[in-house]
């Protein structure tokens, strides 16, 4: 019979290496990624900005092959856009499921609603398209002009309504940062997405609507729908005659919308590296350019590595904006 001390010594170099396989294994996997098919998880229906942008995006790096297996678009909306990032956040941190997300779920959203998650418990990957926003009407509105809505909503105070793409979206943020700087009420009501926040405005359900380039363009095109003012520090060339709220007399300091991929936080370092070079190849592309371009955005791109604390600012800065207007924001260690 085999000693007690040779059992125990074999017990211990096989326990040892199991250990050590356990160790190892994650980070050779890791090496291997992508071994299957990955999943991009959209929190918006498929006709919005960010579920175009995200399947262009997919197209783009498939027909490149710029990974060796295959992507697949997936669309969860709700929840403002919070719904389907929350299940990608809280799935397995190995890469295969990635949320591609506007960036008001992950910056704002967490700050007054109590969510499994915030940008501290992601990795951003890769911020891509950048889109303004803008205050638009519909085309046969009586209002020209920002100065005409605005004045009108003066003498109707709190009864002209305002769509914007969901409650603490970056519309629904800028509407707050118009509602301070007038000092003009607004009626807001909040729709479940960008598409029925647009479709509203085009069925003439709401006086006015927060809407980004690449929701309307096709609408602004046919005279549908009419651009008034931007929100962002600049006039955007999708409506280069639409003043800016600054241009106006108006303190508004804008958003930072822009589409991100993001991951689970704890997803290995080379899985992400990966991911954010498929996705770059593909953002460098003329083709993906050139979608930019007509869908009235501007590109995106910062390097992942100093994204967080970019992030982290905005984060405190959004809070302090909302505080000032009396809402209670979240605090994060």
């Amino acid at each position: 019979m085999m000693k007690t001390k040779e059992l125990s010594r074999l017990l211990g170099y096989s326990l040892i290496l199991l250990m050590g396989l356990l160790i190892f294994a994650p980070a050779e996997a890791a090496k291997e990624f992508p071994r299957k098919p990955i999943t991009v998880v959209v929190s918006f229906p498929a006709g919005s900005s960010t579920g175009v942008a995200a399947q262009k995006l997919v197209n783009i790096i498939m027909q490149k092959k710029y990974l060796p297996q295959p992507l697949q678009v997936i669309y969860k909306p709700g929840g403002a856009g919070t719904i389907g990032l929350a299940e990608v956040l809280q799935g397995k941190a190995d890469g295969y499921t990635a949320a591609y997300n506007p960036s008001a779920p992950i910056l704002v959203q967490p700050l007054v609603k109590e969510l499994p998650y915030s940008h501290r418990t992601l990795i951003p990957v890769i911020p891509v398209i950048k889109f303004p926003w803008l205050l638009a009407v519909k085309g046969d509105a009586p209002w020209k002009t920002i100065q005409d809505f605005l004045e009108y909503a003066k003498q109707h105070s709190g009864e002209v309504t305002v769509g914007t793409a969901g409650d603490y979206t970056w519309g629904h943020v800028a509407l707050i940062q118009i509602t301070k700087a007038s000092g003009i009420k607004f009626r807001h009501v909040p729709f479940q997405g960008s598409v029925p926040n647009a479709t509203a405005l085009l069925g003439g359900h709401i006086n006015a609507s927060l809407v980004i380039s690449g929701d309307v363009m096709a609408q602004v095109s046919a005279g549908k729908i009419r651009i008034l003012a931007s929100v962002e520090p600049e006039r955007t060339p999708f409506a280069p005659d639409a003043p800016t709220f600054k241009e106006i007399g108006y303190d508004i300091r804008g958003t930072m919308h822009t589409n991100i991929l993001v991951v689970p936080k704890g997803t290995p370092e080379e899985v992400v590296e990966t991911l954010h070079e498929a996705f770059k190849k593909a953002v460098d592309t003329d083709d993906f350019k050139e979608f930019t371009k007509e869908a009235g955005g501007s590109p995106g791109y910062i390097g992942y590595q100093g994204l967080p604390s970019i992030l982290d600012e905005t984060v405190k800065e959004v809070a302090q904006s909302l505080e000032k207007i009396g809402v209670k924001v979240r605090k994060f260690q």
